[in-house]
């Protein structure tokens, strides 16, 4: 990285390291995400990408998702409940299907070598998850 702590670093605890350095990490991590979901976006149309989870749930099951952004925000909870029933039974609750398929398709990018954004800052309109695929 072309940025660095500048600062004596012989008597900082690790503390106080990581809040010097975070700073810079999360700007090269935010410019890099920014990087593969603009991408993304010029992608549209092309057939490589897609923002249906059934698509990509699909596709990542079949190895080819490379890239696949998630929502970070808890929103499987909200939706998954409601004031009538507010348990719910995980695998049972047809409420919670969604969600399954997000974890689902993370888990199989993960097992097939892809890379994971959790982030609330990059999402698709209408869309937990967007993906781009190898092929």
């Amino acid at each position: 990285m072309a940025e660095a702590v500048d600062h004596n670093v012989d008597g900082l605890s690790d503390d106080e390291l990581h809040r010097l350095a975070w700073p810079l990490v999360e700007q090269r991590l935010q410019e890099r995400r920014a990087g593969v979901f603009e991408r993304f976006q010029e992608l549209q149309g092309t057939g490589k990408v897609s923002s249906d989870l059934d698509v990509v749930a699909n596709a990542a099951s079949e190895g080819r998702v490379e890239t696949l952004f998630v929502r970070a925000d808890p929103w499987s909870w909200d939706r998954a409940t409601d004031d009538a029933d507010p348990v719910v039974r995980l695998g049972a609750d047809e409420r919670y299907g969604e969600s399954e398929l997000v974890d689902a398709a993370a888990v199989a990018t993960l097992n097939n070598g892809g890379q994971i954004y959790a982030t609330a800052q990059m999402t698709v309109p209408g869309s937990e998850v967007a993906a781009i695929f190898r092929y």
